[in-house]
């Protein structure tokens, strides 16, 4: 929804029978995901990792009870990316929401993971915590 700002963009995954409660909900999403500054500003404005982070409060506004997140941190600069990554998984822990993560950054999944599988040509190669994969992963160069 290009031509919508952030604000009206996360607000029509609302249930808009509570402005009060919705405008509430805005405001936290955009804190998690560090948009705060940019609430009026229109979609169609904002860099590609900008629209990622709306993406990210989109998949948040209706408190899912499971996350599906395909490379969720792919187009945002690192500095930002590492930030970001501890704050989104600290409110996935404390609203008990289960996420899934794809992704190809070694670094990420052990860092935020519970548990992780690997795969390998679509096959399984491994699956544990990331202390048991650390532990048994062979690094081929």
């Amino acid at each position: 929804m290009p031509f919508t700002t952030v604000a009206e963009n996360l607000g029509s995954h609302l249930s808009r029978l509570n402005e009060e409660k919705d405008e509430k909900r805005i405001n936290e999403l955009l804190e998690v995901v560090e948009l705060e500054a940019f609430k009026t500003t229109l979609v169609k404005n904002l860099s590609g990792g900008q629209k990622q982070r709306v993406a990210l409060a989109k998949a948040l506004a209706n408190e899912p009870e499971i996350l599906l997140l395909d490379e969720p941190f792919s187009n945002i600069d690192t500095f930002r990316k590492n930030k970001l990554q501890r704050k989104i998984f600290c409110y996935l822990k404390e609203n008990n929401i289960s996420c899934i993560t794809e992704t190809h950054d070694s670094d990420e999944a052990l860092a935020f993971s519970d548990e992780i599988l690997m795969l390998k040509n679509g096959t399984k190669e491994m699956f544990g915590t990331p202390e048991f994969i650390c532990k048994n992963v062979s690094i081929e160069y």
